[in-house]
């Protein structure tokens, strides 16, 4: 790697790392209200499916 880039990629993950970070905080600030409803929903799928499958 030539000299002038020994910390670039560094930096990059770094930033790529960050922007995921503030998605992820973004997107649960606008879902705090309906993360109950919606781990219950997905919840609620699983052991459905669970159930489907051992019945079978």
């Amino acid at each position: 790697m030539p000299p002038y880039r020994r910390g670039q990629v560094s930096v990059e993950y770094l930033l790529l790392l960050c922007s995921m970070v503030t998605v992820a905080c973004v997107v649960g600030f606008f879902l705090r209200d309906y993360v109950g409803v919606l781990v219950d929903k997905v919840g609620g799928k699983i052991i459905d499916a669970v159930l489907t499958l051992a019945l079978r």
